[in-house]
Parts: structure tokens; sequence; C-alpha cells
């Protein structure tokens, strides 16, 4: 425990900052990945199935089934249905951009991950400057005369907020590309699936799960 008093005093508040980030990092990882487990995104054959009730002159029957499922596609799939049911017919761009806030909702966070991936290298670097900077003050006061046990103190702020940097930046820059590729396939599906039920007669759309 000591140590880590020790470490954190030699890092100084550009350290602690990045400690913060770090537990920013984590909340937001934990909250997105428990939402995109309960959204069920990616879910193909669900999809398939709500889309073998349209095209089985059910549209009641995959409304049903669109509204059950919590994942963007499907609730896209449920207002162009629904739309299809009371007038008739759907608008194209209407439903496009109804399907976009459904999945607009779901990138909420993901913009302060993409933050602090970029920020996190810098504040690290910003240390490994200020630390230097306190080893070269020492070496100055000591008239050109190095001593090591001084020097120390700059070299050990300098690396350990530049490795604290690295160590957030990392985590969050991959959490945050892995949630954006689960988003753009489910941006694909939704799509995909509305296609089919926008221009039910198109025999050139292929199955989703083909």
């Amino acid at each position: 425990m000591s140590r880590i008093w020790e470490w954190l005093s030699l890092g100084g508040p550009v350290l602690l900052i990045l400690i913060v980030l770090s537990a920013i990092v984590s909340c937001i990882s934990i909250i997105k990945l428990w939402e995109f487990f309960e959204a069920r995104l990616n879910d193909v054959q669900a999809i398939d199935q709500i889309l073998e009730k349209f095209s089985a002159q059910s549209p009641e029957a995959a409304l049903t089934l669109a509204n059950q499922h919590p994942s963007p596609a499907a609730k896209s799939i449920g207002f162009a249905l629904r739309a299809i049911i009371q007038k008739g017919s759907a608008p194209q761009e209407l439903v496009l951009q109804q399907a976009a806030e459904y999945l607009l909702q779901k990138r909420s966070g993901l913009g302060v991950l993409e933050v602090i991936a970029g920020l996190s290298p810098l504040l690290g670097l910003l240390g490994t400057v200020i630390g230097m900077i306190l080893a070269f003050q020492q070496i100055e006061t000591q008239s050109g005369q190095v001593d090591i046990a001084l020097l120390s103190v700059g070299i050990w702020q300098a690396l350990l907020t530049t490795a604290a940097g690295l160590i957030v930046a990392i985590p969050a820059s991959v959490m945050h590309q892995w949630f954006e590729q689960k988003l753009l396939r489910e941006q694909l599906l939704a799509e995909s699936a509305l296609a089919r039920v926008l221009n039910p007669t198109d025999i050139n759309l292929p199955r989703l799960s083909a």
C-alpha cells in the first residue's frame, strides 16, 4: 500500500487525473456492455423470424414479434410495420431516419470513450515533460553535478505518467471500437431488414442469415 502512495506522489496530479479517467472508462464500459446485452444486438435469427412472418402475409404477427424484441433493428422494423398496417405504406426516408435515431440512442457515452482514448496519451506525455523539467531543475540546483537520488524523482514521474496514459488509452480505444463495430453490424442488419419490408416484391434481396 505504501508503494502505491509513493507512486501517486511521484506521478503528481497528472497521474491522479489518469486514475479518474480510468474509473470513468470502466464505468462506461460496464454500463454499455449490460445495455448491449439487454438490447440483444446483431440477433439475425430473431430478425429473420420477423421477416418470415411478414413474408407470409402476416404483418400483425410480424409486428408482435418486433415489439417483443429490444434491438434497434427490431424497433425499426416495428416502426415500418405500424406505418404499413395503419396507412398501407411506410415512407422510406422517415423509416430510415427513425432507425438512425434508435441506433443513436445506443451510442450515448461512446464519445466519452473516444475522447479519453485520445486524451490519455497526451496527459501521459504532459507528465513526462513535467518530470523531465523537474529533473533538469534538480541538475541545475546541483551546478551540473547529477545527484541520482534527486534526479530519480523526475524520472519516476515521467515513466509513471507515460505508462499510465497508455494503460488508460488502450482499453478505452479497444472498448470504443468494439462497441462501434457492434452498432455498425446492427445498422447493416436494420438496413437489410428494412429493405425487405419496404420492397417486399424485390426477389433479389437475400435472406439475412444466408
